[in-house]
């Protein structure tokens, strides 16, 4: 039996389908990739995974030398003008912390190898996620073991130990350069006033664990900041005075990674559905046909959870799966928004 297809059918979905493939490139990995970061002027990334930590050209993906040398377990990776810092560990028995002078790594002379130095880190599971001070004088991480620590830079002499959850952190954020906000399994996020070593205030508005939180990078004052729950929420904050400001629930799916734009205009949110979406924080709505897709919502990029997610200094968008793919999409420039 022969059966006859439209031609209106067959030509809208080869337009759909060509117009996904000119969006997206592929890096295939095997395991899981579960860090991504931008260099500052988004020429490299570095990519974070079971088998370490690669660096790579931007857009091509072409590999350019791995660093060396790294925990089973890679979780996060920040990448600034001056430092490349990477965390991870072995689950379940200790934390990594590790940094690279990037200003006297050279890596356009055929090295195929970059070495890190690993930071003194007292934790008794991976390290799960870190940040920068904004005045630079300290950075922080938190652990799955609930502890958080605050380090200075300047001789990497850890000063404090943030002990208050009642199970693994998630998420590490400062909200100024006094205050630091962590999330955890536990459903709460916690400010927390590094000159006392003391907690502040308790957000509890989440009703299942946190998968993350992120500051956003706007000079807004007080700073607004985001956390993604598998409540299945997308929650924006004014944590310094302790505000939930609004939220947005998905429907069937939940978060799992987030990143801000450059200019905190947009936060994009990574899912288990395989989805990115682009999500306007002053309203907590999805920003219609401001997405990586031209002509969806939320673009299906694949089928698989999205496990790390970046966003570049000329706004373009990194995000990696559990199958162990690297995906590369443009977006929108800001000029081009009609917000």
């Amino acid at each position: 039996m022969i059966v006859k297809i439209p031609v209106i059918f067959l030509v809208v979905n080869v337009v759909a389908f060509c117009t996904l493939l000119r969006c997206v490139d592929v890096c295939a990995v095997e395991p899981p990739i579960t860090a991504l970061a931008f260099s500052p002027d988004s020429e490299l990334i570095a990519v974070g995974s079971q088998n370490g930590v690669s660096i790579r050209h931007w857009p091509s993906l072409e590999w350019i030398a791995n660093i060396e040398p790294m925990p089973p377990a890679i979780h996060a990776i920040r990448w600034d003008d001056e430092q490349l810092i990477v965390a991870g560990g072995t689950p379940g028995e200790s934390g990594y912390v590790g940094s690279l002078d990037m200003r006297v790594t050279s890596i356009a002379t055929g090295v195929k190898a970059l070495h890190a130095k690993a930071i003194d880190v007292d934790s008794s599971d991976v390290v799960y996620d870190l940040a920068r001070a904004p005045d630079r004088r300290h950075f922080a991480w938190a652990s799955l073991d609930g502890i958080a620590t605050v380090m200075r830079d300047v001789d990497r002499e850890p000063i404090l130990r943030l002990d208050g959850h009642s199970a693994g952190l998630t998420g590490i954020a400062w909200i100024d350069d006094k205050h630091l906000a962590t999330s955890s399994r536990d459903t709460t996020i916690r400010i927390w006033d590094i000159s006392t070593g003391t907690i502040v205030r308790t957000l509890n508005h989440h009703t299942d664990q946190i998968v993350g939180i992120a500051r956003s990078p706007s000079d807004s004052n007080p700073p607004v900041m985001a956390s993604i729950g598998d409540d299945r929420t997308i929650r924006f904050w004014r944590p310094s005075i302790g505000r939930m400001m609004r939220f947005i629930r998905l429907d069937k799916t939940h978060p799992t990674v987030m990143a801000w734009t450059p200019d905190g205009r947009s936060l994009f949110v990574g899912t288990r559905s395989g989805a990115v979406l682009e999500i306007n924080p002053t309203n907590a709505q999805l920003i219609n046909e401001r997405v990586l897709s031209r002509d969806f919502p939320a673009a299906v990029i694949s089928d698989d959870w999205i496990t790390a997610l970046a966003v570049s200094s000329q706004h373009s968008i990194a995000c990696g799966t559990a199958m162990g793919q690297v995906f590369q999409v443009t977006m929108p420039q800001p000029d081009s928004l009609n917000r």
